[in-house]
């Protein structure tokens, strides 16, 4: 258990809103602000809230030195699912999951990234069907451009 965040009320209740109204469609929640006021724990309290409610949670954590590598933010959030719903997408999508999770080498030409990003959202929507689920990326700013395509 976390410890409580002290003087952090209304984000904790805005957490528990969110996630609240979440759960009967699709939302997006932004955690922003300066360096050092607090995001990275109203974001922990938001995983174990989210727990708390049964959702599957799904972290990445990205960091200014892997910005150049490809799919680095797409790993984090699709590493700990169970490789199954990999293996049900169709072969070109199957394909390149695993190329950018690591699973299978790169074919020459390498995967399009279009590609990946349909398994990504294929295998996030699958999962998201038998349980509410959670995705956070931390520090934004750093997540891999491959990753955050189309919304850069």
């Amino acid at each position: 258990m976390a410890p409580e965040l002290v003087g952090r009320e209304p984000e904790v209740a805005a957490v528990a809103s969110f996630l609240g109204r979440a759960r009967q469609n699709s939302r997006v929640m932004l955690v922003e602000g300066e360096i050092g006021i607090g995001k990275t724990s109203v974001l922990t309290a938001a995983q174990e809230a989210a727990r708390e409610r049964d959702w599957l949670v799904l972290n990445a954590n990205p960091a200014e030195l892997e910005m150049p590598l490809e799919y680095t933010g797409i790993a984090d959030l699709l590493d700990p699912l169970p490789g199954s719903l990999a293996d049900a997408l169709p072969a070109p999508q199957r394909r390149a999951i695993r190329v950018a999770l690591l699973r299978e080498e790169a074919p020459e030409p390498s995967v399009d990234l279009r590609t990946v990003a349909t398994a990504a959202v294929t295998i996030l929507r699958r999962v998201a069907d038998s349980q509410p689920v959670l995705m956070i990326v931390d520090d934004l700013h750093w997540l891999d451009l491959s990753s955050a395509w189309p919304a850069r």
